[in-house]
């Protein structure tokens, strides 16, 4: 049986099962709801004062030259300014030699190599946006 690793309370949230409390990918009962996981993240990164979208990619911009270079997936980013407008200023994608739901157990765990193609830097404080509010401070 694996073991329950429990979260901090500040993170209870972040991607957290709703049933046992337990670290995303740890229980079995986490893989029943794989798909919740997967959703758009949006996180505050407040050294650029900007909104950033990550989200698993659709397939739709895969183009041939990527997959004949290995390329099988990607995880899709846009930047949005904090202005009145919360205007899109910037945008991109990371491409990815493994699925994208092989490779990471939820989309949160996408967001280092987002921040590192959109700022250059994966270790970026950010916060990440819940319906709820702030639900982790990284």
């Amino acid at each position: 049986m694996n073991k329950v690793k429990e979260m901090p309370d500040a993170c209870k949230g972040c991607g957290g099962c709703d049933k046992c409390g337990s670290t995303h990918g740890i229980s079995e009962c986490i893989d029943e709801q794989r798909d919740r996981f997967y959703g758009d993240v949006f996180v505050y990164v407040p050294s650029a004062r900007q909104i950033l979208r990550v989200s698993e990619g659709n397939g739709t911009n895969l183009l041939e030259e990527d997959e004949v270079q290995g390329y099988v997936d990607y995880i899709y980013y846009d930047q949005y300014e904090l202005d009145a407008e919360m205007t899109n200023c910037d945008g991109g994608q990371v491409m990815l030699t493994e699925l994208f739901r092989e490779k990471f157990k939820n989309t949160m765990e996408a967001i280092p190599a987002a921040l590192d193609m959109a700022y250059g830097n994966e270790k970026l404080g950010y916060v990440i946006l819940g319906k709820e509010g702030v639900i982790c401070q990284l």
